[in-house]
């Protein structure tokens, strides 16, 4: 099982700064500074490490600051909060929280639950990366309809014709066929004006 990477937000002083130490025991944690204006590592910011929040010891304005960033920024967010915190419910919703650690859990049901956090974070990373992947093969593949569709219309060629000579063309000339797609397509442009 790969070792889970942990940021914490946490006030100095914190009682649950105990409570915490045997959940993140073989975690590799590094701290965050917890003024909400203050930089969040790339590792944060790319999702590689999960943000593990503990609540006490935030003020309603600050804690309202650190909710808007956390879910602007799409961080994985693990809640610890103090027994009794009013408005727990809808600050973990809120943040976008995949867990909440509380004093009443034992260490090893909360391991479980950070673990089974790190593991959810891991697949959002996986499906937000094939969407990215799958947005940019949408997009060249609407570049090459459209230079497809121009040669069609332009040179009177049937549409597997059209596809047949870009990518005789690309094959010729090494290059991918979203280039050669663009080459047509920037090609008309220069010589018909920037009519889309």
């Amino acid at each position: 099982m790969a070792q889970i990477k942990v940021a914490l937000l946490q006030q100095p002083g914190s009682p649950l700064t105990g409570a915490l130490a045997p959940i993140l025991a073989g975690c590799e944690v590094a701290m965050l500074a917890p003024r909400p204006d203050a930089a969040l590592p790339s590792r944060v910011a790319t999702g590689e490490m999960l943000v593990l929040w503990d609540l006490h010891g935030f003020g309603g304005g600050e804690r309202q600051r650190w909710q808007d960033r956390l879910r602007a920024e799409e961080v994985g967010v693990i809640l610890a909060a103090p027994a009794g915190l009013a408005g727990l419910t809808a600050l973990a919703t809120a943040c976008g929280a995949l867990a909440l650690l509380t004093p009443s859990q034992s260490a090893p049901q909360s391991r479980l639950q950070l673990a089974a956090a790190s593991a959810m974070q891991g697949r959002i990373q996986q499906l937000l990366s094939q969407a990215s992947e799958l947005e940019d093969k949408l997009a060249q593949r609407e570049i090459i309809e459209k230079a497809k569709n121009l040669l069609t219309l332009s040179m009177g060629l049937s549409e597997p014709e059209a596809m047949r000579r870009m990518q005789q063309h690309a094959r010729r000339t090494n290059q991918k066929l979203i280039q050669v797609a663009q080459k047509v397509l920037d090609t008309y442009h220069l010589f018909n004006g920037d009519k889309k």
